[in-house]
């Protein structure tokens, strides 16, 4: 593009006319920013106040003058009112006359929009990694607070050998001061040889498939005394860590001790067999005593027999004698009237 002192528009290239859909009739003899005015949906880019401010520089010192990134949005042939968005690269030089004043400036544009956009596509990349990194470290140490502050007991072992990686307070707890962090579980706890520990973490490790747990006889020394193990039990879930390529680097443990809970059912399983035993004796009891109520019932009905036998024997011996009664004193009525009469025959046989 070649402008005038005045910059005006006074000739123009075909291949600007291409990146800038434009017509030379259009341009020839207005100014530049006349032509191409800012996008007005673009608030704080000032594309026409920074070229006008680099062909000033250009007519007032009388050098060439470079701007290497632009924004200037150039308006869309598609879509009237609409721009598309556009970055170049400005490169002014001055055209003098004999006497060393700028008559002339040959203005030279390149776009390098899909640079600058895929730079800026670089970039947030960049910004939304880092963005990321900074999120996974933030729930990284989330996640460590809360394990660290979790009132189960939380560890993780690291590689085969099942290396202490995190312990939280309550599994640490387990042993008292005994260092963990950093030594295997066979180095840290060797009195859990010979029990299912060992074998169970190796099989995790090695199929990547969780092991639960429930009620598990853990015997551990707990006081570090080197003397007699604990025996208490546990609910405890062992799940396999995985890294990026999804192998298998690590197995995380979360376990709760249930010793009271189990101490208490097997006393409730005890007090329950007393209770049967119990149960069972007072239903041999009762039986007994069915038993003799069976025959205290058989004996009461023999007395009620004996009894109702009596009382119809009673009643048969109370009409006898009632009958008797009568007789006799039918008998002794009879012996009256018959004193009666010789008693009469007597008064007559005194009286002849």
């Amino acid at each position: 593009m070649l402008l005038s002192a005045e910059l005006l528009i006074e000739a123009v290239s075909d291949d600007f006319l291409v990146v800038s859909f434009s017509d030379r009739e259009q341009l020839i003899g207005h100014s530049i920013w006349e032509v191409f005015p800012d996008n007005p949906q673009l608030a704080g880019v000032k594309g026409t106040a920074n070229l006008r401010a680099l062909l000033e520089k250009v007519l007032r010192t009388g050098k060439r003058q470079q701007i290497l990134q632009q924004r200037y949005d150039v308006a869309d042939p598609l879509h009237t009112g609409k721009f598309l968005e556009r970055y170049w690269r400005l490169d002014s030089r001055p055209v003098v006359d004999e006497q060393g004043r700028v008559t002339q400036i040959i203005h030279s544009v390149t776009d390098i929009t899909e640079q600058v956009l895929a730079e800026t596509r670089v970039q947030q990349s960049l910004t939304r990694e880092q963005a990321a990194y900074a999120e996974a470290n933030l729930q990284k140490r989330q996640l460590h607070s809360i394990l660290m502050q979790a009132p189960a007991l939380i560890c993780i072992f690291q590689g085969p050998n099942h290396v202490f990686k995190l312990v939280n307070p309550p599994y640490q707890q387990l042993v008292g001061k005994r260092p963990l962090l950093g030594k295997s579980i066979a180095q840290a706890m060797p009195e859990l040889a010979g029990q299912p520990i060992f074998g169970l973490l190796d099989k995790v490790y090695r199929t990547g498939e969780s092991f639960y747990a429930h009620e598990m006889l853990v015997q551990l020394d707990h006081e570090n005394s080197g003397n007699e193990l604990g025996h208490n039990y546990y609910n405890f879930i062992y799940q396999a860590t995985r890294n990026l390529a999804g192998q298998v680097d690590g197995i995380m443990v979360f376990a709760y001790e249930v010793t009271l809970q189990v101490k208490a059912r097997q006393q409730l399983e005890v007090s329950s067999k007393q209770i049967r035993e119990l149960n069972e004796e007072l239903q041999a009891i009762n039986e007994e005593l069915q038993a003799s109520n069976e025959e205290l019932i058989s004996t009461n009905l023999e007395l009620q027999q004996a009894q109702q036998a009596l009382q119809e024997l009673n009643k048969s011996l109370e009409s006898l004698v009632a009958a008797r009664t009568e007789a006799l004193q039918q008998a002794l009525r009879e012996t009256q009237q018959q004193r009666e009469q010789l008693r009469e025959q007597q008064d007559q046989l005194q009286q002849i």
